[in-house]
């Protein structure tokens, strides 16, 4: 009887050691957590690069499950995603203690932040010869132990096949020189690596005290950011910190914010003036456009309130944040291109400031297409197969942009000037002017613009034919034509456009 107790408990023990496959993630488990020990990526690039040479290749971004065989995944093993090529951006679980030796090793081109926040261990080599990632660590020094040479690159394909390698980096690139695996030159720290604030002095002391040292040449390269991890994800960089205390801070990134976000006013006594390029996008838009990323935005923002202070927004900085619905400029005194494009569910923009301390960029609420415009831009230089068609850049989010009691006309006047191609006027204001929803603050959206089918800006006899068309089946009826709501499209709109027409309603 006691043998078959020790054949059951090792059957038991093989059983759980044993590897499993669930989609990309091959994982063993000890019945109470899994380790994830490889990673299949989407697509062989090395081998697409030698198949087609010359051409741009599909990079992509993922996102590791926190459960697989029902157990969390508290670890990644050993080389788990050692020379994978393609991987841009990975998302971690917050379960992950441990990452294992060469776990990243050649893993080209990660370059997206890796949030490290609850990891207490890092292997020899675990982000060896990765791209340009930033790492967010938030452990206390004396308890996080990370290997030697796990933050070092050496741009060595150590097995790669060097062919494959050269063309995927020259395509990557655009680099034409020949890659050089010894090349003294290429050696260096890698990434960003941030810590919380008030921790800078002791990650400083504990991790680079010699050239052997993990962090040596992050911390003599000024690599090493005091940052303050704010709420709901957002993080911050201090300017000026190496003189002392820092100068001012500049939003780094927060695109890993979810719900409602709140940017605060000062940080260590210093003011929190800026949202740089790109603040809440995953990658940036161009990049993501050509590599196919897919959605690069964080959809998951639905509110942001800004400090007081922030002066500037810059470009791309909330591209695509769908889930915002409001806006509030506060005593913003600029925002950039793209600032806010694509963000098409906001209702409601309030600039504070008067119009002539307010630069508006001419595309800062645009709502177009993303990858289509990106495509377009870069058509000029690198070889695309259809070009695609260039998209409306005077189509607008449907908001309503409210501005300061007294300021109308000289928002008009700032705001709505003529274009360089055909002498109209398409400012960043003047299609919201144009559609009866630039207002003061108070006032409520022009009835005018309800039954505006046509989009011109006004309510007039086209639209009434429009309904008239989709009454008499000569047209296929819309939701936008059912003024009323009533589910048909009948008389009772067409009285609607015409008591619009006439200012009866």
């Amino acid at each position: 009887m006691k043998k078959n107790y020790l054949f059951a408990i090792i059957a038991l023990t093989s059983l759980l050691s044993q590897a499993a496959t669930e989609g990309r993630w091959t994982y063993t488990t000890d019945g109470r957590s899994a380790i994830v020990t490889k990673y299949t990526p989407p697509v062989d690039l090395l081998a697409w690069a030698q198949s087609h040479p010359g051409e741009w290749p599909k990079m992509f971004v993922d996102s590791m499950p926190a459960t697989l065989g029902g157990k969390p995944v508290m670890a990644i093993g050993d080389g788990a995603f050692e020379n994978v090529v393609g991987l841009v951006a990975l998302e971690l679980p917050p379960t992950i203690h441990s990452i294992g030796a060469r776990a990243f090793y050649n893993c080209i081109p990660l370059n997206g932040r890796l949030d490290l926040r609850q990891v207490m261990e890092i292997g020899d080599s675990a982000f060896c010869n990765t791209s340009d990632p930033e790492f967010y660590f938030q452990a206390q020094p004396g308890a996080l132990q990370i290997g030697k040479g796990a933050f070092i690159t050496t741009n060595n394909p150590n097995g790669l096949d060097v062919d494959a390698m050269e063309a995927l980096m020259s395509v990557f690139w655009g680099d034409d020189d020949p890659f050089e695996p010894d090349d003294p030159d290429e050696v260096a720290g890698i990434g960003s690596i941030m810590v919380p604030f008030y921790m800078l002095d002791a990650y400083k002391m504990n991790f680079a005290a010699s050239e052997d040292a993990p962090f040596y040449y992050h911390a003599y390269d000024e690599c090493i950011y005091g940052v303050e991890y704010a709420q709901d994800n957002v993080v911050y960089k201090a300017e000026g910190l190496w003189d002392g205390q820092p100068g001012q801070w500049s939003l780094v990134n927060g695109y890993w914010a979810n719900g409602e976000v709140t940017i605060p006013d000062e940080l260590h006594n210093a003011p929190v003036n800026e949202i740089p390029d790109d603040a809440f996008l995953l990658i940036d838009p161009a990049t993501a456009a050509l590599l196919g990323c897919g959605n690069v935005s964080n959809t998951r923002l639905t509110d942001i309130n800004l400090g007081a202070n922030i002066s500037i927004i810059f470009d791309n900085a909330f591209f695509g944040c769908t889930g915002l619905t409001k806006l509030d400029l506060k005593d913003t005194y600029e925002v950039c291109s793209f600032a806010f494009a694509n963000c098409n569910n906001i209702k409601e923009i309030h600039l504070r400031r008067p119009a002539g301390d307010c630069y508006l960029n001419q595309l800062c609420f645009a709502d177009i297409d993303l990858g289509a415009y990106w495509l377009y831009m870069m058509g000029s230089y690198m070889p695309i197969t259809p070009e695609p068609a260039m998209p409306d850049l005077g189509k607008v989010i449907p908001a309503t942009v409210y501005v300061p009691k007294g300021e109308l006309q000289n928002y008009i006047d700032w705001h709505a000037y003529e274009s360089d191609y055909e002498g109209e006027p398409d400012g960043p204001l003047y299609a919201f002017y144009k559609a009866g929803r630039l207002l003061e603050e108070g006032d409520t959206p022009h009835p005018g613009t309800r039954g505006d089918l046509t989009g011109d800006g006004a309510v007039d006899v086209d639209d009434m034919n429009i309904v008239i068309n989709m009454m008499l089946h000569k047209a296929d009826p819309t939701q936008a034509a059912d003024i009323n709501g009533d589910g048909v499209v009948d008389i009772d709109d067409m009285n609607i456009i015409i008591n619009i027409m006439v200012h009866k309603e």
